[in-house]
């Protein structure tokens, strides 16, 4: 379900301020931008007023693979100045932690990696 959609028809979420997720898998990064695009609410449509979006994701002792933001997201992202972004990954079985996810993503796009995903 996206972040615009609910079984009732109404908006999720339409006064939305700050955004956090954490969890031990990778997050679905397409979603992101329904948090931040105008909502329609009846026939106004509506922007939330989101200040921050915190996604960390985490590995404890065995090995995931997580996708790299794709450029499409990154793009929609850059529209959004006054918001702030904070993409995390924490490895604790190669003690890599503190990995920034969003920059990790940008320097694979500008190193011209075909990859969709990386295994940390």
């Amino acid at each position: 379900m996206s972040p615009n959609a609910s079984s009732s028809g109404s908006p999720l979420l339409p006064f939305l301020e700050n955004f956090s997720w954490d969890a031990c898998f990778s997050y679905p990064w397409d979603t992101i931008p329904g948090l931040l695009e105008p909502i329609t609410n009846g026939r106004t449509p509506h922007r939330r007023p989101l200040k921050a979006v915190s996604i960390y994701c985490y590995e404890t002792n065995f090995e995931i693979t997580l996708s790299y933001i794709p450029k499409e997201v990154i793009k929609r992202l850059s529209n959004f100045s006054g918001v702030k972004f904070e993409f995390v990954f924490d490895s604790y079985r190669t003690e890599k932690l503190g990995i920034d996810w969003l920059k990790a993503s940008l320097e694979s796009l500008d190193e011209g990696k075909e990859e969709a995903t990386a295994a940390i």
